[in-house]
């Protein structure tokens, strides 16, 4: 077989030597046949005697040699260099990147509001505990004077009664003795 699938007559694959390192196959194994790495820019550059040609020329023109598959020709499209490309993709990422630096600016602002809301909300608290806490000030002293207050006056009522006590105490027997004189009589 020839290198693109027909036959070719009389004609014996010849093997290149071995490269340094390799091993040469042994009688009855076969090896792949020699590949040849063609440049992409220069399709059948090279022309090896075997396949009936001069080298360096490009091949002749026969049934020999299949040509690759090439798509029918469609409507001219102008295509994209590679820096459009790269760019196209850059600017697709950057505004992805756009899009997610806005919702984290969203996100941060809503949240600075949240929390200003909540500083102002304890704020309010912290005032509302305050002027509690100086109005119960406010009303303990008051307590505490009435109570001072009320101590005073029943130290007074107190002092009243010692003065008034005894004498209260001799007029009710008295009383008491002028009734039981009555009474008797």
């Amino acid at each position: 077989m020839g290198l693109f699938g027909k036959k070719k007559e009389n004609a014996e694959l010849q093997m290149p030597p071995p490269m340094p390192g390799e091993q040469m196959p042994m009688p009855g194994e076969q090896m792949p046949p020699p590949m040849q790495q063609v440049p992409p820019s220069q399709p059948f550059a090279m022309n090896p005697p075997e396949m009936g040609g001069q080298p360096g020329l490009p091949p002749p023109q026969s049934d020999q040699f299949q040509q690759p598959y090439q798509a029918p020709q469609q409507p001219f499209e102008p295509r994209m260099s590679t820096e459009e490309t790269v760019e196209a993709i850059i600017d697709e990422k950057w505004n992805d990147l756009l899009k997610d630096i806005n919702k984290l600016v969203q996100w941060k602002e809503r949240t600075d509001l949240t929390l200003n809301k909540l500083q102002q909300e304890v704020d309010d608290i912290r005032d509302n505990v305050d002027s509690l806490h100086k109005s119960i000030t406010s009303k303990i002293s008051t307590y505490d004077e009435n109570i001072k207050n009320v101590g005073v006056d029943i130290k007074a009522m107190e002092q009243v009664f010692q003065r008034i006590l005894p004498k209260f105490t001799d007029n009710v027997n008295k009383l008491s003795r002028i009734t039981d004189k009555v009474s008797k009589k």
